[in-house]
């Protein structure tokens, strides 16, 4: 019954079909990324553990990951300056991003 009043609904706003499941995915997912507890989504989805919502939705971790940057820079890393060679009298100032790009840089090497 629900499925049919989404459909006639989707029909009449000339929107594109999707499935009563899909909007339950959308919002789990909106959720999340708007930074609610995992526990809770878990709770408002009926799934019997956190683990479920977290292997199902684990997609939205990747977007979370600039945010954790932001946080691991701003709490954890010096602002100053950080001595990058210990013998040279200048002292040069790196970013945590700047350390991750050449990270992945040789990594890609």
């Amino acid at each position: 019954m629900v499925q049919r009043v989404l459909y006639r609904i989707i029909a009449q706003e000339q929107l594109p079909k999707i499935r009563f499941h899909d909007l339950r995915h959308t919002c789990a997912t909106l959720l999340l990324q708007s930074g609610i507890h995992p526990k809770i989504v878990a709770e408002l989805l009926g799934h019997s553990s956190v683990m479920v919502t977290l292997d199902t939705y684990s997609h939205v971790t990747a977007p979370m990951l600039g945010v954790v940057k932001k946080v691991f820079e701003t709490q954890f890393v010096p602002q100053k300056s950080m001595e990058i060679n210990p013998t040279s009298s200048k002292s040069s100032s790196i970013s945590f991003r700047e350390l991750t790009i050449q990270e992945e840089e040789e990594h890609n090497q």
